[in-house]
């Protein structure tokens, strides 16, 4: 890399557009390279510490949040019902790799319009620099250069690493919360859903003898516990996620064939439909009408595109503009027949108590 001075379509390849696939992982991945190349090249700041300082941090954060984690321990597999949060992660890390991709090494200020190359001093010191002002106009751009790239590194790198840590610690323990949920409905004789079996319980494989589990390998800590076999269970019912998110986004995007969202207790899924469902976005820039998006992820990508807000103010915007929706969920979306009680009390995402225990299979 002979500078990291580059266009917007060089550096298409080191961030993450529009409808990519890339993991937090590997967009972590391509941040982490171009750190090692401006630690490489070294003539990018006078003090070579600003950089290793984000560098390290950067570092940490990876180490921290279990980016490059094993596949059931890494934050991409625990942000994987949280994907709002996933996507501002990935725009605060566009940010950063934009910002190293910028930075312009001072060596390449040495050269001269002719391909020659002209002898710039060595200096340790900014305060040596600027006595060379007056009669080098190659001090001047020098110094100018060396201050843009340290001021980008501190406060437009820095600053976004912070914001960085900050969501991804508050997005890991939510969705910390929601896994720990206890799963009240595995017991050992859980029923079917009422309207379709009457008296059928479920059946569950064999608890292993081994802590590993012979269907995924992960090491379950069963041995020694009084509720050995409800713990089995509620390891395999969380294994197989049978929740479903049932509002109409959700299941026409399984439809289309991206596959139904499922989780692995009924808390879980109605976190996911009460937060991801039961909030809107809106929009009131007095340019246009009022707009209404019923996705975090719209709301961000809105003020991006069309009001040129940076992303460092996105997310906090965001949280302002956020509003609870009154929809509620009014029927089963498979066509079955619930009969709500008399007395019919409302829940956050069901209309009745009744269908949101139709939902959990009760």
């Amino acid at each position: 890399m002979a500078s990291l001075d580059r266009t917007g379509d060089d550096c298409a390849e080191d961030v993450v557009q529009e409808g990519s696939c890339l993991t937090v992982a590997d967009h972590a991945e391509k941040c982490n390279s171009l750190f090692q190349e401006c630690m490489i090249l070294q003539g990018i700041v006078l003090d070579p510490t600003i950089i290793d300082d984000q560098r390290a941090r950067f570092a940490t954060w990876t180490s921290d949040m279990d980016v490059y984690g094993p596949l059931h321990g890494s934050l991409d597999y625990r942000l994987r019902y949280v994907p709002s949060s996933v996507e501002l992660i990935h725009q605060l890390l566009d940010v950063i790799c934009d910002t190293l991709s910028s930075l312009k090494p001072l060596n390449d200020l040495s050269r001269g319009t002719r391909g020659t190359r002209t002898r710039m001093p060595e200096y340790n010191d900014p305060e040596e620099l600027r006595k060379d002002e007056d009669g080098s106009s190659d001090a001047v751009t020098y110094l100018n250069q060396a201050e843009e790239n340290a001021f980008k590194i501190t406060e437009r790198i820095g600053g976004t690493l912070s914001r960085l840590i900050r969501l991804s610690k508050a997005a890991r323990e939510l969705a910390k919360a929601n896994r720990n949920h206890s799963y009240a409905e595995s017991v050992t004789e859980a029923p079917r859903t009422k309207s379709a079996l009457v008296d059928n319980k479920l059946s569950f494989p064999t608890r292993p003898l081994t802590p590993e589990c012979p269907y995924c390998g992960v090491i379950i800590e069963l041995e020694g516990s009084n509720e050995a076999s409800t713990l089995w269970q509620n390891y395999v019912v969380a294994d197989l996620e049978p929740f479903i998110c049932v509002p109409p986004a959700c299941l026409e995007a399984s439809r289309r064939g991206t596959g139904a969202l499922t989780f692995g207790s009924s808390e879980a899924g109605i976190s996911h439909m009460q937060n991801a469902h039961g909030q809107i976005w809106e929009c009131r820039a007095p340019s246009h009408d009022l707009l209404v998006f019923d996705q975090e992820a719209q709301y961000p990508e809105h003020l991006i595109r069309e009001h040129d807000v940076p992303v460092t103010h996105v997310m906090s915007l965001s949280g302002a503009a956020r509003r609870s929706s009154p929809k509620r969920i009014v029927e089963c979306p498979f066509g079955e027949d619930v009969h709500p009680s008399e007395s019919v009390e409302r829940s956050a995402v069901f209309e009745s108590e009744a269908l949101q225990s139709h939902w959990r299979g009760q």
